[in-house]
């Protein structure tokens, strides 16, 4: 409990040298910090011991809150929220932040709307959430405005406006918000409400990762790997994701882990690539699921099991993840670690499909040609093999060429038979 005395001291020596009765702003901030390293120190051995060194001052918190102080109400709230001193309590808290939300308070006004938005303490109501939102953000608050943007974005409690959503991601990004820094980013690399654009992209991306932003670090590290925006640079692309990795977020810790997998920027060490992942399915990262999966199957980093491997497509495949949906068809029309299964094969295959997933074309393709599955169809093996070789899959490409050189499912032609296989080549 060393840190809680250390911010509770700074805070008491910056109201005594306010001279207020309310705590001032610098002792407010001492005195969150103090909560916030109490919450992690106590969470599974809450005790009164703990409890009397940060008593006094939520007692004062609830005294001015009662009293109608609308800085001290929205604290009261936080304090139900997050289980601060007092036991977690939504309704508590939803309650404290009406109270001052109706006297403008923005930050209320916008954690009401979270308890809207997520139905914490409040039914779900997304049009309740998006209006209390829009009174924060019409008075400048940063979270306010990403939060309105996002609703915009995917027309929760508002009609879906891209442009809207650009409108007011942009306002919070101007005010350094990082969170909104990294949204924007991603429009202007999708071109909604905004011309496509992957320099902006990658400058937004830059911004928030500067800031520290997790999800802006990991994506500009994207940008590193595939020269998104910027000029392709493995290291810098490992740099980035590392920072993103080292807080512990799952994205970040999966491409790492391909990185160490492939040998991409850093040594190839296949022990490390298990370990990110293992870090990452144990917060429900579906690609790195589908990868540890892939591990199991190679025996890279981990001893060979097919059955393992089958489990972990399955929990990717779960969470509509096409790619380990392929995968997982693939064991099953193999017989790798479940029994052998065209039937479901081709189940997953269409799955993976229905995702545009290359792939999933390509295999089910091979289902067509030879019958597994389903009844023996070279006109529709050679729609799903070009499908997947338009893609870029080599594997589809050979087959496309093969198609095309003995006039399989389509008329024979050999020139168009070189074309896919010299791009198979490539």
């Amino acid at each position: 409990m060393e840190k809680v005395k250390e911010f509770l001291k700074l805070s008491s020596q910056c109201e005594r040298e306010s001279g207020h009765e309310i705590p001032s702003a610098k002792a407010a901030i001492f005195n969150r910090k103090a909560a916030e390293e109490y919450y992690v120190q106590v969470r599974g051995h809450f005790n009164s011991s703990h409890v009397k060194e940060l008593t006094p001052y939520y007692k004062r918190v609830l005294e001015l809150a009662e009293q109608g102080n609308a800085e001290k109400q929205y604290e009261a709230g936080e304090c139900y929220f997050y289980g601060t001193v007092v036991p977690q309590d939504y309704a508590k808290a939803a309650e404290w932040y009406q109270k001052a939300a109706n006297q403008h308070f923005a930050n209320a006004q916008t954690s009401l709307g979270y308890c809207y938005e997520f139905g914490k303490g409040v039914p779900q109501d997304h049009v309740k959430a998006a209006e209390w939102y829009q009174k924060a953000a019409d008075q400048g608050n940063d979270c306010a405005q990403t939060n309105l943007g996002y609703c915009y974005e995917c027309g929760k409690g508002v009609p879906k406006d891209y442009a809207k959503a650009v409108e007011w991601y942009q306002k919070a990004a101007s005010q350094d918000y990082a969170r909104a820094q990294t949204n924007l980013g991603y429009f202007y690399e999708c071109g909604k409400g905004v011309p496509k654009d992957y320099a902006k992209a990658a400058e937004w991306y830059q911004k928030a990762a500067d800031q520290g932003n997790a999800c802006g670090q990991t994506n500009i590290g994207l940008c590193y790997e595939f020269g998104t925006g910027v000029s392709k640079d493995y290291a810098k692309a490992v740099e980035w994701y590392q920072k993103a990795a080292s807080q512990d977020y799952a994205r970040a810790q999966t491409h790492l882990g391909y990185f160490y997998f492939h040998g991409k920027g850093v040594p190839q060490d296949y022990a490390k690539a298990v370990e990110l992942y293992q870090k990452a399915v144990s917060q429900g990262e579906a690609w790195a699921q589908n990868n540890l999966g892939w591990c199991y199957e190679c025996g890279k980093g981990v001893p060979k099991d097919y059955a393992k491997a089958a489990e972990w497509y399955q929990k990717a495949a779960n969470q509509g993840n096409a790619y380990a949906m392929t995968n997982l068809g693939s064991c099953y029309y193999y017989g790798k670690g479940v029994p052998q299964d065209y039937t479901k094969a081709v189940e997953l295959y269409r799955k993976a499909v229905d995702q545009n997933d290359a792939r999933g074309q390509y295999y089910l393709g091979l289902c067509y040609e030879n019958g597994k599955g389903v009844f023996k169809d070279h006109v529709k093996a050679f729609e799903l093999y070009q499908k997947a070789a338009e893609q870029g899959n080599k594997d589809a490409q050979k087959k496309l060429g093969n198609c095309y050189e003995k006039g399989i499912g389509v008329r024979r032609d050999l020139n168009k038979a070189s074309e896919w296989y010299k791009k198979a080549s490539e």
